[in-house]
C-alpha cells in the first residue's frame, strides 16, 4: 500500500490538530487519476483518465473505457483485477492491485 499525505472529500489537504494526515493513499490516488486528464500532471503528461469524458458522452462504449482504464492504471502502478460497470460509467466498482 502507498502512503502519502492525504485529501478530504473536497481533494484538500486533510489536516488534523495542526497537521498533515499521512496514510493509506492507494484508492485516493486511483480516484485522482480517474478525474485527470492527459496533462494535467505537468511532472507526469501521460497521466490521466479523464472519466468525464465517458460520462459526457452520448456512446456507451464499454470496451474503450475499460482499455483505457486499464491503460491508466497500469501506468499508475497498478492492474485492474475486476470492473462492474453494469450500472453505468458514473456508478461503477473496480478492483485493483498494486504491481
Amino acid at each position: 500500500m502507498a502512503k502519502d499525505i492525504l485529501l478530504n472529500e473536497n481533494n484538500e489537504l486533510l489536516i488534523v490538530n495542526g497537521d498533515f494526515v499521512v496514510g493509506e493513499a492507494d484508492e485516493q490516488n486511483i480516484r485522482l487519476n480517474l478525474v485527470s486528464h492527459k496533462g494535467d500532471w505537468r511532472q507526469h503528461p501521460e497521466a490521466g483518465f479523464g472519466i468525464d469524458r465517458f460520462i459526457k458522452s452520448s456512446e456507451a462504449d464499454t470496451n474503450r473505457f475499460k482499455a483505457e482504464l486499464q491503460q491508466a492504471l497500469r501506468q499508475d502502478g497498478y492492474r485492474l483485477k475486476s470492473l462492474d460497470i453494469d450500472e453505468g460509467f458514473e456508478d461503477f466498482n473496480l478492483e485493483f492491485e498494486k504491481l
